[in-house]
């Protein structure tokens, strides 16, 4: 209450009962009634002014928005300025468009019609989006627009990705839209097709994509015989534009494996996929299919058909009738630059295995699995990492486990231009482990002058410390400091929670910055079943799998 309105109250000859629980008698209230009859007109003649004065308002307010909206900034941006808003308001990163009206760029069509007019007439604004078939499925006015959709973005490459869930329900309606979808597939610049059957594939594997730099397959299905060797000669992959190409599948051996079919041993061709530079290979599990690993035989096949492969990715699994079946040949050279090689985690023997038949001489990136098993994989390949340094000279980037590292075989051998290297302890134990403190020893550079092998090292990232306090990293940051060694980035992750709210703490360990230091906390996540608590379960079921980074 302001002061003026309480010096009116005070003015009222019934103040003193103003905001009491005084009950006015019936002479006291007609009194009152008689009272406020002024200030009740006087009330209503206010109220009245006021609406008079809000129409007023009104009338100037409406003259005045338009001619503001005639000198507005957005009105006056140049088309070229405009066009540049509009590209940067679309999703960013490997995100698709999606087809809604509340984002980029269904979303600026729906604010003015000239904004309209410039957002429908740039190609640019169309070329990415998402599909989800299930939600276009029986819908004639939806596909209508998904068409409308893919003519604006012309003559541009289109970025597309098709999800294909509802199988069972919408099988010929996929099938139908994925076929109109592929009649723009001379313009296909990237490509995602999640849960697509194999034999669906084969109908629109012969369409041609000479645009087209990057496919992800994802089957929902499993390969056969018959699709898989045919899948990477299709015409889809042999006419892209360049070949970088994910599959991923239950069984992705089946792309080369042609056990079931001899008669595709004596033609040649069919193995030989010239056109592929880079493939990556994921083995799925799911919807009751098993998952199948790729034998380092089948790799072997793999690269030995893709002379012009330089980047390799696929999961490594030994199998008990492969050697018997492999009969020992002489070393095949690959220009192979980046292998990238997934779980299973016990893949020493098998890479060993694949690496006796490989000559990689333009390698410069290697990605092995942690090997918990290390002791009995390097008595079976004790070689292993002695022949990498000899038929890979120009490696410079390695990741490996720690028990890897720590071994024998692989501080025996010499790697001169290596200059990143990652290692991963999922084992954790302790601080006094023996693995930790050789693999710490073999980091850490020696005051007293000793040939240091990673004196060359500039990034090196260790996953999986037990703690930032121990003392064996404080004396390897030291002494790398100390010493002047190239290392210039040092990458922690503790697999723990973090001391305080940040999840990552940079330093400066040396007065001049030349060695940076980044702090990580990751903590293992347990993942609960529904069998938690049931003592009768097996104990390697009850604890296997109990933890993720």
């Amino acid at each position: 209450m302001s002061s003026e309105d309480a010096s009116l109250l005070t003015q009222s000859p019934y103040f003193q009962h103003i905001n009491t629980n005084y009950i006015p008698t019936d002479t006291e209230a007609a009194d009152i009634r008689a009272h406020l009859e002024p200030h009740e007109a006087e009330l209503l003649r206010l109220e009245s002014l006021i609406e008079q004065l809000a129409l007023q308002r009104n009338r100037v307010r409406d003259y005045i928005l338009p001619h503001k909206a005639l000198i507005s900034h957005p009105r006056r941006l140049p088309p070229e300025i405009l066009e540049e808003i509009f590209i940067q308001c679309l999703p960013t990163g490997t995100r698709r468009s999606a087809m809604s009206a509340t984002e980029a760029p269904l979303l600026l069509g729906r604010i003015c019609s000239s904004w309209r007019s410039i957002a429908f007439g740039m190609p640019r604004l169309w070329t990415s989006l998402h599909i989800p078939l299930d939600f276009f499925a029986f819908n004639e006015s939806k596909e209508t627009a998904l068409m409308n959709w893919l003519e604006r973005s012309l003559p541009l490459p289109l970025s597309l990705s098709a999800t294909m869930t509802d199988v069972r329900t919408h099988a010929s309606e996929h099938r139908r839209l994925v076929q109109n979808l592929f009649q723009s597939s001379a313009r296909f610049g990237s490509l995602r097709l999640m849960g697509i059957s194999a034999e669906e594939f084969a109908r629109i594997s012969e369409s041609s994509a000479p645009l087209l730099e990057h496919i992800e397959i994802v089957f929902s299905t499993p390969l056969s015989d018959v699709s898989g060797p045919t899948l990477l000669s299709s015409t889809l992959l042999r006419t892209m534009k360049h070949s970088r190409i994910v599959i991923e599948a239950p069984n992705p051996m089946k792309l080369v494996d042609t056990e079931g079919l001899p008669w595709i041993l004596d033609h040649t061709e069919t193995l030989t996929w010239n056109h592929i530079t880079h493939l990556t290979l994921v083995p799925s599990s799911g919807s009751g299919w098993q998952r199948e690993d790729v034998s380092p035989r089948i790799a072997h096949r793999l690269i030995s058909g893709c002379p012009n492969l330089l980047h390799l990715e696929l999961p490594l699994e030994h199998r008990h009738w492969d050697d018997a079946a492999w009969a020992p040949t002489g070393r095949l050279v690959t220009p192979l630059e980046s292998l990238i090689i997934r779980d299973p985690p016990i893949a020493i023997p098998c890479f060993a295995t694949l690496l006796q038949r490989l000559e990689m001489p333009h390698l410069r990136v290697l990605d092995l699995p942690s090997s918990n098993f290390v002791a009995a994989a390097h008595e079976s390949a004790p070689n292993v990492f002695s022949d990498l340094a000899r038929y890979s000279p120009l490696l410079s980037s390695l990741s490996l486990g720690i028990h890897d590292f720590a071994s024998r075989s692989f501080l025996d051998a010499a790697f001169p231009l290596l200059s990143t290297l990652t290692i991963r302890n999922y084992c954790i134990h302790n601080e006094d482990d023996a693995v930790m403190v050789a693999a710490f020893n073999a980091l850490t550079p020696r005051l007293s002058g000793e040939p240091f092998a990673f004196a060359d090292l500039s990034r090196l990232e260790i996953v999986g410390l037990i703690s930032v306090e121990d003392p064996k990293l404080s004396d390897l940051i030291a002494n790398h400091i100390t010493c002047e060694t190239n290392l210039r980035h040092l990458q922690l992750i503790v697999h723990d929670h973090p001391p305080r709210a940040a999840n990552a703490v940079r330093m400066q360990c040396s007065r001049d910055g030349a060695l940076d230091v980044v702090v990580q906390y990751k903590p293992f996540q347990r993942k609960y079943t529904a069998f938690d608590g049931i003592d009768a379960r097996p104990a390697i079921e009850r604890h296997g799998g109990g933890g993720e980074s």
